[in-house]
């Protein structure tokens, strides 16, 4: 019973190492509330990644500054 519990918690463990290195909980970052990135930021890192495409971004910037 007790190796069962070691496996698991092992298991457990690397699944929330590779999360947590993967940037997807945001728990356990610095600044959970991601109050240091603005709205602009944000928008540009989705420029970026490819999510949304340059029409997009101007569209939704003006009405950021508007």
């Amino acid at each position: 019973m007790g190796i069962i519990f070691i496996v698991l918690l092992v298991i457990i463990g690397w699944l929330a190492f590779r999360y947590v290195s993967q940037g997807n909980l945001d728990l356990l970052k610095s600044d959970p509330s991601g109050s240091s990135r603005s709205p602009e930021d944000t928008l540009k890192r989705r420029l970026a990644e490819g999510k949304i495409d340059e029409k997009e971004y101007d569209r939704i910037l003006r009405t950021l500054r508007s």
